[in-house]
This record gives C-alpha cells, sequence and structure tokens, in this order.
C-alpha cells in the first residue's frame, strides 16, 4: 500500500527521478556503485515500490526500523486498542 503522503514527505513527486539521477551519476564515476534507497519517508512496502519504480539506477532497499519497529508499534497499539475497547457483561451479584 503507498502511503498518500509519500511524495510530499519526499520532498515532491519528482524526488525519485532526483535520486535516480544521483544514482547514475555516481555509477558513471565508479560502476560497481549500487545505490539503495533507505530510510525517512521510505518506510513502507509501497514506497519502496513507488521509489524503485521511478528511480532510474536505485537497485534496492535497506531495511531497518520499518522491518522491526514499525511492525511492532502496530501491534502493541492494536493490542492497547482491543484491550482499551473491552465491552463488559457485569454479572448481577449473587
Amino acid at each position: 500500500m503507498l502511503s498518500g503522503r509519500f511524495p510530499t514527505r519526499l520532498g515532491g513527486i519528482n524526488a525519485p527521478q532526483t535520486n535516480g539521477k544521483s544514482a547514475l551519476a555516481a555509477t558513471s564515476v565508479r560502476e560497481e556503485i549500487l545505490v539503495i534507497c533507505h530510510g525517512g519517508p521510505v518506510s513502507e512496502p509501497g514506497d519502496v515500490r513507488y521509489v524503485l519504480e521511478r528511480a532510474r539506477g536505485i537497485v534496492g532497499f535497506f531495511d531497518a526500523s520499518s522491518l522491526e519497529r514499525l511492525p511492532t508499534e502496530r501491534a502493541i497499539t492494536g493490542q492497547a486498542l482491543e484491550f482499551k475497547n473491552l465491552a463488559l457483561e457485569l454479572r448481577p451479584d449473587e
């Protein structure tokens, strides 16, 4: 899923093309350079797809918090909300 905020978080819709130009400039100087994207606004699988489909010369993604911290935060938040939203059926005193 592509975040609707992605182009703005990246600094504009042309950011992948700009980064692609940087990647091509780097590999024109040193052919064996592998340019990858990482961090910031690139945190969801759709974000990575967006960049890799548009930025020529970027060959991969280095994952960190988007693989470990972000999914954990979602799981903890979801679990906390389930506890918060418990609907209790109180039994009358016997």
